[in-house]
């Protein structure tokens, strides 16, 4: 009989992290069904309703959307019982899908399947106490960050390292060339990629103020093309910031993402595992994000690191010019992306530490969704 797996994604991010994991399920005639996105539907997958309304951030945020939130919880958890799956498999979305997983355990106790989570929660960075209280309810957990498995092993669960999804993306495989003919950018034209992220919320909070910094830039620099690579999801949401700036911006499909890498000089994005794949395009970058003013509170007194870039993070270091919070602002962002503009010799030393980042995300050269898949095996 063949095993079955109910996967989970909530994001963009963990969508491409399933569609990937599903390939390498189905090679091993692995069963699946659960929550996914457009990207885990192109391999066949099913979801049990839309992904995108998990696709939240903040904590103030989501206040509106609880009702429907704990309807889909509860309706999930009815669906996971009914299928009786081998294994249950939660990708990042910690919010909505550890309150799947606890409720499942706290109605099948040691009846319920193996309980797997994929990308741990960021203890390292702010509330490291979740480390135990997770290991309470998980009977596994497959981690991206060389650096993660000591902090959950330490509560006796079963912890992997498999290597980052990431590097499977292609971000580093982007045609030059074809992008700058397509938008007719000369040969010594700047193009600056611009990345407000892919959530609705995210987008409409950062994309008025994006918009005061790239007007100042393009007052300075003449010349400059702008591409801004947009999901689906909030892809008319970005057009409508669009149409108010001063200047022509390239709003393209997400599918030509990698060529926009490729074929850019610059980018200016939201944090997130975005700075991972420009790290991978060589593309030099400056990040500038923010969440509601509460969530930002809360946050900044239970933050235990120095940064919030993945790059700086694993470098130990500030490599990639990071403004959170109340330092995102039109002024910081513009000094430091007009640094980026005048100066090659900046950039070239983000080029440089980016390979030394990358490099510590692998796992034994091997593609990270076999190595995920082959946990999942191993474990059901």
């Amino acid at each position: 009989m063949s095993k079955k797996v109910y996967v989970i994604a909530g994001e963009a991010s963990g969508d491409a992290l399933g569609a990937r994991l599903i390939s390498e399920l189905k090679a091993k005639k692995v069963k699946t069904s659960g929550v996914g996105g457009p990207l885990m539907k192109k391999e066949g997958f099913k979801s049990l309703f839309p992904m995108d309304e998990l696709s939240l951030m903040g904590l103030t945020e989501i206040i509106p959307h609880i009702p429907n939130l704990r309807r889909r919880i509860n309706q999930t958890v009815d669906d996971i019982i009914a299928q009786k799956p081998d294994m249950v498999v939660t990708i990042d979305s910690p919010g909505f899908c550890f309150r799947v997983l606890k409720k499942l355990r706290a109605k099948l106790g040691k009846d319920a399947p193996y309980l797997m989570h994929y990308v741990a929660p960021t203890v390292w960075a702010w509330k490291p106490k979740r480390a135990e209280k997770i290991a309470k309810f998980l009977d596994g957990l497959m981690v991206i960050l060389p650096f993660e498995p000591p902090y959950f092993e330490a509560h006796g669960l079963k912890t992997f390292f498999v290597g980052h999804s990431i590097l499977e993306s292609g971000a580093d495989k982007g045609d030059r060339a074809a992008f700058r003919q397509k938008i007719k950018a000369q040969k010594d034209e700047l193009v600056l990629c611009i990345l407000p992220g892919s959530r609705r919320g995210e987008v409409n909070r950062l994309m008025p103020l994006y918009g005061q910094v790239i007007n100042k830039i393009m007052h300075t620099h003449q010349g400059i093309k702008l591409v801004l690579p947009a999901v689906d999801a909030v892809k008319e949401d970005v057009k409508r910031h669009v149409k108010k700036w001063n200047c022509t911006v390239k709003v393209i499909s997400q599918k030509d993402k990698w060529n926009a890498f490729a074929g850019s000089d610059i980018a200016l994005a939201a944090s997130g595992s975005v700075a991972l794949e420009l790290a991978m395009a060589k593309l030099p970058m400056v990040i500038a994000g923010r969440v509601g003013k509460i969530t930002g509170w809360i946050v900044r007194r239970m933050l235990k690191t120095p940064y919030m870039c993945l790059i700086n993070i694993l470098l130990q270091k500030q490599v990639v010019p990071e403004l959170i919070q109340e330092y995102c602002t039109v002024d910081a962002i513009y000094k430091e992306l007009n640094w980026l503009i005048e100066n090659t010799s900046e950039r070239d030393i983000q080029k440089s530490e980016f390979d030394k980042a990358i490099a510590m995300l692998r796992f034994e050269k091997k593609k990270s969704s076999k190595v995920v898949a082959n946990v999942i095996v191993s474990e059901m």
